[in-house]
């Protein structure tokens, strides 16, 4: 229903203590990452969030505005998914239902995150205002009006590893090997998948990268964003573009957009994280 794939999300994973050094963040329990949350609003939406098949929590997420923690969990309403971007200082809940042409949706924001780490886990208790783009069809999602909970990054590891994506995306020359890795790796019934996303620059221009695809007819693609302008490239070829160690994925492959006139080659070794 809704995914984290190409959302922006900023960072401060440190608070300092009285004497001037780093203070540790304490919001991480041990075991698997989790979502304690509640929402406040319209009658059908008011509740606790709910936990399904689809839900997931992704920490140390690096955007063009720093590091971020995405959370996917259903609500009150069995139709309606949220997914929340938190970052320090801010947090957005976007609540969707349906897909493809049928897809509604609503977006939210608020400030009121108390508590920030992008490895452990973050608190908040905040108002919502709405944000939903004046075209985005809103189908029957009922409004929220504020949200409060924590988030847990429980035990998890990052991922790591060399992946560089070099070429013209259209709007400038990309190169050079990703900063800020985060890799998750899956192995679904359908085949073997990786999702890499990581920093790097579009000329001088920062830019995220998404690298996401794998075995079993699961197509290999390459997003690419700046702040102003996004570029998606692909191939159609279904063999020889990567291959998966016991725990990592290598990039042998080259991708071109979809007007066929601008391509990028990745390369390199992603260390699977969880």
């Amino acid at each position: 229903m809704l995914g984290a794939s190409g959302l922006v999300a900023c960072d401060s994973s440190d608070s300092t203590s009285s004497s001037g050094t780093p203070a540790a963040r304490t919001t991480a329990r041990p075991g698997p990452p989790s979502v304690t949350a509640s929402l406040s609003g319209d009658a059908r939406i008011t509740g606790a969030l709910t936990t399904g098949a689809n839900d997931f929590v992704n920490c140390e997420e690096p955007s063009l505005v720093g590091e971020a923690i995405y959370a996917f969990q259903g609500t009150a309403d069995p139709a309606v998914g949220t997914l929340l971007t938190i970052r320090d200082g801010h947090i957005a809940v976007r609540l969707g239902s349906g897909s493809g042409s049928s897809y509604t949706e609503r977006d939210f924001i608020g400030t009121g995150v108390t508590s920030f780490g992008a490895a452990s886990g973050a608190q908040f208790s905040s108002s919502l205002t709405e944000v939903t783009p004046a075209a985005q069809k809103k189908g029957t999602i009922e409004s929220i009006s504020s949200i409060s909970g924590s988030v847990s990054c429980g035990t998890f590891a990052p991922g790591g590893g060399t992946v560089s994506v070099v070429g013209d995306t259209g709007n400038g020359m990309i190169s050079g090997s990703l900063t800020s890795i985060r890799v998750v790796c899956l192995a679904p019934s359908s085949g073997r998948t990786a999702v890499v996303r990581g920093l790097t620059h579009v000329g001088s221009t920062p830019a995220i990268v998404e690298i996401g695809g794998g075995t079993g007819g699961n197509p290999l693609v390459v997003g690419e964003s700046t702040a102003s302008a996004s570029n998606q490239f692909s191939s159609t070829a279904t063999t020889g573009l990567l291959t998966f160690g016991a725990n990592s994925v290598t990039y042998h492959a080259t991708v071109t957009d979809t007007a066929g006139t601008h391509s990028v080659m990745v390369s390199g070794t992603a260390t699977c994280g969880t």
